[in-house]
């Protein structure tokens, strides 16, 4: 593989955008992010221009998460089924290892809650 790959998932399974959007950013639609960010600029009385000031604040939301959040959980899994099997299980996140433990942990996690939404 090389610097650069499109990695294509199943959204259903790994919902990604819409855990970012429910649990970190509080938005709908994920893709309208921006727009959130300048309405609630102007509603602050600011200059709506997006800035880098805005990416860093919107990026310190994922710090705060905790480990076990729907997001990590997710990424975990993700990083698991998808990514680890693409570079012969090697695989790190913020220059962490992930624990090949843990990244079952997590699989099998979701495997529950999927299971779980899928019966109710």
């Amino acid at each position: 593989m090389g610097a650069n790959h499109i990695i294509t998932c199943d959204t259903g399974r790994y919902p990604f955008a819409r855990v970012l959007a429910e649990d970190i950013f509080h938005t709908e639609d994920l893709s309208q992010l921006h727009h959130v960010v300048q309405l609630t600029k102007r509603a602050q009385g600011t200059d709506a221009t997006l800035v880098n000031a805005d990416n860093m604040a919107e990026r310190a939301l994922l710090t705060g998460l905790a480990g076990d959040s729907r997001f990590y959980t997710l990424y975990r899994a993700f990083a698991s089924r998808v990514i680890a099997g693409m570079v012969g299980d090697k695989v790190s996140y913020s220059g962490a290892h992930i624990a090949p433990a843990l990244m079952r942990d997590a699989a099998e996690r979701l495997d529950r809650a999927l299971g779980a939404a899928g019966r109710a």
